[in-house]
């Protein structure tokens, strides 16, 4: 039990630090081996990028299809925004492979922007090589895909789905509280000052 404990911490670790790796390696060949003013270099680099998105927003917008089609009727409680809403398995993994895919969209046309307007090579390069593996560590293709069993609802794997979930009434409760705390600790410390300052009045008249 213990080898296998010892296994799966490290096949996590890999797993976790895959993206980060080969982010790493993407940005070290960018700067020994990628040109902007190398005409091959820049179409290639496209052709990837291009292929990349596509092949994983077509895989996203597929995900969306099988899913409308399934027609489960197990019922999914998700919070948004503070509001409790029920809605169908296939409905759930719907809203989550369209995050996927427009997170992938809106990524991938700000880093056009940036190769385009600033002559970016390594934002591209990034991009390319990692779109990939987030699909394939992703929840919805896991479940989707590969027919792999996750209890729903899942863990926030996108900006949008973050901020669907998210609830600003107890966002701004917490920043307030904060805001209170800080405000509490800086009249603590004044008051602790002014203490201080008695004391020390009081020993002077003492000697």
């Amino acid at each position: 039990p213990r080898q296998r404990t010892m296994l799966g911490a490290v096949a996590e670790f890999v797993y976790d630090s895959l993206v980060p790796a080969v982010s790493l390696v993407a940005g070290v060949y960018s700067y020994y081996y990628l040109s902007s003013e190398n005409e091959e270099d820049v179409k290639m680099l496209r052709m990837i990028f291009m292929c990349s998105t596509s092949l994983v927003s077509a895989v996203y917008a597929l995900i969306i299809a099988i899913s409308g089609q399934k027609g489960s009727e197990a019922t999914v409680t998700v919070v948004n925004g503070g509001r409790t809403t029920h809605m169908t398995q296939s409905e759930y993994d719907a809203s989550q492979a369209q995050d996927h895919l427009l997170t992938t969209i809106i990524g991938a046309a700000i880093v056009a922007l940036m190769h385009f307007k600033l002559d970016l090579m390594l934002p591209m390069l990034v991009q390319s090589v990692t779109l990939p593996l987030l699909l394939l560590q992703s929840t919805i293709f896991h479940v989707c895909v590969l027919g792999m069993r996750r209890r729903r609802p899942f863990a926030a794997e996108t900006p949008l789905t973050l901020l669907r979930t998210m609830s600003f009434k107890s966002l701004k409760k917490q920043i307030e509280e904060m805001q209170s705390e800080i405000a509490g600790e800086k009249v603590r410390k004044r008051m602790t000052t002014a203490q201080r300052r008695n004391r020390n009045r009081v020993n002077r008249r003492k000697s």
